[in-house]
């Protein structure tokens, strides 16, 4: 009895939001060209410092109104990943559902053939270390 369960992801949308210090900034009224800094005033050590932070925050309506555009576009999850280098999410919406009977047969074949290909490559690849082994190149 097979105990595994199957899912079938589809990738909906994909976006970059980089430089979300920027949004953050922008939201409260910082401009580089009238200001210094942008300082939280909160002395809570819970409270993130988006200065050295890995991490930043988003204006919830802003996060609320792009799922709400991705999930009328199909999507049922989303798949964030922040990016250190650019200071915001990557992010991937996807439509996630149990897929059919013959989705999971044609997968399960798909997966044997690949299998049956590996073990192929192993033998050839097992006989080529066998076969230089013989001509033994390094000999002094």
């Amino acid at each position: 009895m097979d105990k595994t369960v199957y899912y079938k992801s589809t990738v909906v949308g994909a976006e970059r939001y980089h430089d979300m210090h920027i949004l953050l900034e922008k939201e409260f009224g910082f401009e580089f060209e009238t200001h210094d800094s942008f300082i939280n005033v909160n002395t809570e050590k819970s409270q993130i410092d988006i200065r050295t932070s890995e991490a930043h925050p988003i204006n919830i309506d802003t996060l609320i109104g792009i799922l709400q555009e991705q999930k009328a576009k199909g999507a049922t999850h989303v798949e964030l990943e922040y990016n250190v280098d650019n200071i915001g999410y990557d992010v991937t919406y996807l439509k996630m559902e149990n897929p059919t009977e013959k989705e999971i047969s044609l997968y399960k074949k798909r997966e044997r053939e690949h299998e049956k290909f590996k073990k192929k490559k192993n033998a050839i690849l097992a006989k080529l270390g066998r076969d230089l082994a013989k001509l033994n190149l390094y000999e002094d």
